[in-house]
């Protein structure tokens, strides 16, 4: 009987031992679980930070990238604006020196134009005033020309009448009537010749 409880409580205490065993085996295996569950997990968010920060980053660069293009688009559209502005005012400014010097060439015309009219004008004023000097004095000329023919033939006139009168005359006869004087001064024929062949 002795033999036989000694080999029942070895056989229980080796049940024990092996259920403690198992115990052990099943508590560690689960704490490997866990550690490797939580090793995972870790890992996993630590690939999903990294992650996360590279598309940060990403979108970071691409704001940036898009940020500098942006800036480069206005720079180049502020360029050409200013060219734009640049060309348009030299295009003005080149023209309202091609209106001025348009309109100072018609000026220039113009007066011109004027003076030479105004030449024109006073040349023939002056052959219209040379035509009536020429008038005046072919006038002049021929009144002279009249009073000395009757101033001629007054003269012969007379002269005839004191012949004729001559072998009749007595103390009581009253002389011959002289021949009558022409109507208009030669004197101031000759003045008025002398004038516009000075003039």
């Amino acid at each position: 009987y002795a033999a036989l409880q000694t080999e029942r409580e070895r056989a229980a205490e080796e049940l024990r031992r092996q259920q403690e065993a198992a115990r052990l085996k099943a508590e560690a295996d689960a704490k490997a679980k866990a550690e490797a569950e939580a090793q995972a997990q870790a890992e996993a968010e630590a690939r999903a930070q990294a992650e996360a920060k590279a598309r940060a980053e990403a979108e970071a660069k691409a704001q940036a990238e898009a940020k500098a293009q942006a800036e480069a688009g206005a720079k180049a559209e502020a360029d050409a604006k200013a060219k734009a502005d640049t060309a348009a005012k030299a295009e003005a400014e080149a023209k309202a020196k091609a209106e001025a010097a348009a309109k100072a060439k018609a000026d220039a015309e113009a007066k011109a134009k004027a003076a030479l009219q105004a030449a024109e004008e006073a040349a023939q004023a002056e052959e219209q005033q040379r035509q009536r000097a020429e008038e005046a004095l072919r006038i002049a000329s021929e009144e002279k020309a009249k009073l000395d023919a009757e101033r001629k033939a007054a003269a012969e006139q007379a002269q005839k009448m004191e012949r004729e009168a001559r072998p009749a005359t007595n103390d009581n006869q009253s002389p011959a009537e002289p021949a009558p004087k022409p109507q208009i001064d030669p004197s101031s024929i000759d003045n008025l010749l002398k004038s516009l062949e000075g003039g």
